[in-house]
């Protein structure tokens, strides 16, 4: 009989993943959840895995037999999740998912883990695209789904060479208060960017640096740590490093080994550079939206190439790769207007987002509907939202998803609003949700250059898709 993995919370992008990963070795795979969205919900049905709405303690027993590993969402609250209760009081094995990718997935001496604020994400799977194109064996995990979701983590097996792992700094669980990266292992690190984020987890930006500073400290000094170069934060962090440093840029007159040339043509162009002297170039086309993932580019071609990753596969692993679900998706356009998915649900993630889009579509007028992050609903992150939306963009509130409790306190969509009025920025409260797919609808059909983008962790209700097969219809 095989071994039973039932799941807690599988309605998440990794945990999918892993349930995905489970079953193809072999293993019978359960998994509960409050509710299913896509593309989570979509790539649970594509792979056959077996989930139940609700929590129900009865789950953990089928016929006198348990399973043999429960994983649960660790930052969801566990206090009166019934499942979690049965779990521990029938002695069962309870981990979250950042213990089970360290003991499936790293590669002790060969893992490769991506950090930072923001890009992790994109540039976990493309260094997956290009070392595929490689045929090097690696196993892997991110946290996203690409247009055809295929799998987005692999477990190790013998002849794996490689680990490839998101890392994100987000906490474990609600009882073991640390950062997810911690359980990784690097031996080689790509850090892209710092600017202050989850706030409900780090009380001070100085306290935010620090664990990026102690994952730092982890790398050993025969490990290489690839860095944004043009970021002051990454570079005060890395002082005390043992590990060789390989800095990536934008700007050519700075202190760096790779440069991303974005205005060279006909092609784009990433250069390495020795001594002052040009020693390699690798010019690239990409198929994904966004001149910001030419960075990501940047990050993950300089590591593929300094662990002896062919130029041809590099570029090949570049041009193949379509980008991700939920990370500047367009999910409907038509000659004119867009409707664009995101995952911009932090002040950083959201700023990055917006500048991007202004800077793509700079004739389109922009509507942001946004839904911040649980991490960035706490009353003290609501300063963070200052300075982060352009003054061209039209915010649109929707009623905030619902949180499970917290005794920390948190600011409403009309504290949201005021602070974002105040910078003179148009922003409002839609409370129905069907008036403001009607609204959105009506703005796409009947004008021009409209461009409206989602910004949140959440599913925003199914919005995205009412509103898309609305335009489609």
């Amino acid at each position: 009989m095989n071994n039973w993995v039932h799941i807690i919370g599988i309605a998440g992008v990794t945990t999918a993943g892993l349930a995905y990963a489970f079953k193809e070795k072999g293993y019978e795979v359960t998994g509960s959840d409050k509710g299913f969205y896509p593309p989570v919900s979509d790539f649970l049905k594509k792979y056959d895995i077996n989930i139940q709405p609700g929590f129900k303690k009865e789950r953990l027993t089928i016929d006198a037999r348990h399973p043999d590993l429960v994983i649960f969402q660790g930052t969801k609250s566990t206090k009166n999740n019934e499942e979690i209760i049965a779990a521990k009081s029938l002695g069962l094995k309870l981990t979250t998912y950042p213990g089970v990718l360290a003991e499936q997935i790293i590669k002790k001496d060969r893992s490769i883990v991506v950090t930072g604020s923001f890009g992790k994400t994109t540039t976990t799977a493309l260094l997956t695209s290009i070392f595929s194109k490689a045929q090097i064996n690696h196993s892997y995990m991110y946290g996203a789904f690409d247009n055809n979701l295929n799998p987005n983590v692999k477990f190790a097996d013998p002849q794996t060479e490689y680990s490839i792992v998101e890392g994100d700094e987000y906490l474990d669980s609600l009882e073991n208060r640390v950062s997810k990266f911690f359980s990784y292992n690097p031996q080689y690190l790509i850090i892209t960017g710092l600017q202050w984020d989850h706030q409900d987890l780090f009380p001070t930006f100085e306290s935010y640096l620090e664990d990026f500073k102690k994952l730092v400290e982890m790398v050993p000094q025969n490990g290489l740590i690839i860095a944004n170069g043009d970021d002051a934060n990454i570079r005060n962090i890395l002082q005390t490093t043992k590990a060789r440093i390989i800095y990536c840029s934008t700007d050519l007159n700075s202190q760096a080994d790779w440069y991303l040339i974005n205005d060279s043509r006909p092609q784009r162009v990433l250069m390495k550079k020795k001594d002052n002297q040009e020693i390699e170039m690798i010019p690239y086309d990409r198929a994904m939206l966004g001149k910001y993932n030419d960075k990501n580019i940047l990050y993950a071609a300089a590591l593929s190439y300094e662990l002896n990753v062919s130029k041809e596969a590099i570029q090949k692993g570049i041009a193949t790769f379509q980008g991700l679900k939920r990370r500047l998706e367009i999910r409907w356009q038509n000659e004119s207007n867009l409707v664009i998915d995101d995952f911009g649900s932090t002040p950083p993630k959201l700023k990055t987002a917006l500048n991007e889009l202004r800077e793509e579509f700079p004739h389109k007028q922009i509507y942001a509907i946004i839904d911040p992050a649980a991490g960035s609903r706490s009353m003290k992150a609501l300063n963070e939202f200052k300075n982060h939306i352009p003054k061209e963009v039209k915010v649109i509130l929707p009623k905030f998803s619902i949180l499970p409790k917290s005794n920390e306190a948190r600011y409403s969509e009309v504290e949201l609003q005021e602070l974002i009025n105040e910078e003179g920025i148009d922003c409002r409260i839609m409370d129905s949700d069907e008036d403001l797919i009607n609204e959105l609808n009506n703005k796409l059909l009947n004008q021009k250059d409209i461009l409206v983008v989602f910004l949140g962790s959440h599913s925003f209700r199914g919005m995205i898709t009412k509103l898309v097969d609305s335009l489609t219809k």
